[in-house]
């Protein structure tokens, strides 16, 4: 054996053992699936999500003040809507069958308007009550803030102020937030 060889034959060595296993990358894998599968996420992804919800105060129909902070320490539902949005109104009864399911387990549910006149949005209220707190977004200002660009859209808010879900409703959004409605539920109350 020559000297070159005795040098690079612990290095070739050194490279083969720091080469994981095919048997080291099954088991990674699998610890990987097992630790996924008992702490599934909770939250969608998106610009927003495990962000703070914003601190907007809004106004009801009844000009009582409603702030979002207000709805810390319980899970949110918050939809937002307008007046003449068509996808808005399908949405507006998934959240109203969510209402009926989660409201008695403590979900607090927040209803955004979103049309540019507020006279509209009270007469609609008028003609359609609902089992939600109704608001108006006076100037967009928490669609703003929430980066929603599209109308419905709807969040999932758990007891920290936290946005854990964000979703532009579609047709299987409500399975979806019935799930995460769920899971939320299930984390413990904060300390």
């Amino acid at each position: 054996m020559t000297f070159a060889s005795r040098v690079t034959a612990p290095a070739s060595a050194v490279r083969k053992a720091a080469r994981p296993t095919l048997r080291s990358q099954v088991f990674a894998v699998i610890l990987l699936l097992a630790l996924c599968a008992s702490n599934p996420p909770v939250h969608a992804a998106g610009p927003q999500a495990n962000l703070a919800v914003p601190d907007v105060t809004f106004r009801t129909s009844q000009d009582e003040s409603v702030r979002t902070t207000d709805l810390k320490s319980d899970v949110a539902f918050i939809y937002l809507w307008a007046t003449d949005c068509k996808a808005c109104a399908a949405m507006r009864d998934a959240a109203e069958r969510l209402n009926r399911r989660f409201a008695a387990q403590g979900v607090r549910f927040l209803s955004v308007n979103e049309d540019a006149a507020q006279r509209t949005w009270k007469d609609y209220m008028a003609q359609n009550p609902s089992a939600s707190i109704e608001v108006w977004d006076k100037d967009h200002a928490f669609r703003r803030q929430i980066h929603a660009s599209h109308l419905p859209a709807a969040l999932i808010v758990d007891r920290t102020g936290q946005i854990r879900w964000r979703s532009d409703w579609a047709a299987d959004a409500e399975a979806k937030a019935s799930t995460q409605l769920s899971s939320v539920l299930q984390e413990p109350p904060s300390k």
